[in-house]
């Protein structure tokens, strides 16, 4: 996949993302309340140009990443747990794949 084959949002976002070296917040890249920046590195994981992590923040600190990975495992079984995405805060690192889809 190249670059001229993502929506100009994509490649955008994948451009910003690859000026870091190691883990980027979205508002490192650009995002601010309501903006599409979340939902397009969303949409660049799925592609696999981009990975994420759950952030070390106090909050995800106190509630546990056990418990996002038991609701990610549920959801994938099929089970629900009231909210398409779990609680926190996500990072987000540019791949190899993605590196090599911007050139």
């Amino acid at each position: 996949m190249t670059a001229k084959r993502l929506p100009e949002r994509q490649q955008d976002v994948l451009a910003a993302l690859a000026l870091y070296d190691d883990w980027a917040r979205p508002m490192d890249v650009g995002a601010i309340d309501g903006s599409h920046h979340t939902t397009t590195l969303l949409a660049l994981v799925k592609k696999g140009l981009v990975e994420r992590k759950l952030r070390g923040s106090l909050l995800n600190q106190i509630r546990g990443t056990a418990l996002y990975d038991r609701i990610t495992a549920d959801r994938q079984r099929g089970r629900k747990h009231g909210r398409n995405v779990p609680r926190g805060s996500y990072e987000y690192r540019i791949t190899e794949a993605g590196r090599e889809a911007m050139t």
